[in-house]
């Protein structure tokens, strides 16, 4: 499981022998217990994090408690349990399905409402599996501008880093994607711009298009807008 806890609406269980009584209602696979409760955690987006004293923070948690957290607020020594203060401003809900294969939970952008010209952005996507993928796809992130003809800067990369294989990712699971940093162009003129995402699969070396749907709308799209820029 993981060290944290936040409201769900699933029951508490475990596999493991915690160090106190606990009644355990239903005991679920600890892949689907953590899907479940990371998908809450996004759902929910809870302004505390509670870590208790039993598990530390499996990898994937790890980081995004290392992107949302504003650091600790008070601990309980009683109960061993720590309270961290938890913001959202850089997070924003996707709308994007892939290949009828995975949908994007959202996506974390650092900075994420100001465009500065020659500074860093970080792009962290997050991935609720509806499919197994058919492949290892590739997948990108890019800043174009505002008709999508231009690339202003752009990161081509495996979807996770350090890479696993796509293959083996399972139904239901939420996978927290690899970080792109795109460098801005320290010239970069004034207007408006967007920040997109998607993926492809590679056969015989070659790209080939993946289907983008609008998951409100189910309208075929080119890729998926995260969020749109104006640098004055």
């Amino acid at each position: 499981m993981s060290g944290y806890s936040i409201f769900s609406d699933h029951p508490l269980c475990s596999r493991v022998v915690l160090d106190g009584s606990m009644m355990i209602q239903e005991v679920y696979d600890i892949g689907q217990m953590r899907s479940w409760y990371f998908a809450d955690l996004f759902r929910t987006r809870s302004p505390i994090f509670v870590q208790g004293p039993v598990w530390g923070l499996f990898s994937e948690m790890q980081r995004v408690f290392d992107i949302h957290s504003t650091g600790e607020i008070f601990h309980d020594p009683l109960f061993r349990t720590s309270f961290y203060g938890f913001q959202w401003d850089t997070y924003t809900t996707g709308a994007g399905n892939i290949a009828h294969e995975l949908d994007l939970l959202g996506s974390d952008v650092v900075p994420g409402s100001i465009l500065k010209p020659g500074s860093p952005l970080a792009v962290t996507l997050y991935w609720s599996i509806q499919q197994v993928p058919k492949a290892d796809y590739q997948g990108y992130v890019k800043l174009v501008s505002a008709d999508y003809t231009r690339v202003l800067s752009a990161v081509d990369d495996t979807p996770t880093a350090p890479f696993k294989s796509m293959l083996v990712w399972r139904k239901d699971q939420v996978v927290v994607g690899r970080t792109y940093v795109l460098a801005i162009p320290p010239d970069i003129p004034p207007g408006e711009y967007a920040l997109i995402t998607g993926m492809y699969a590679l056969e015989n070396g070659q790209a080939v298009a993946l289907p983008h749907i609008d998951r409100a709308t189910g309208a075929p799209l080119p890729f998926i807008v995260l969020r749109n820029y104006i640098i004055k």
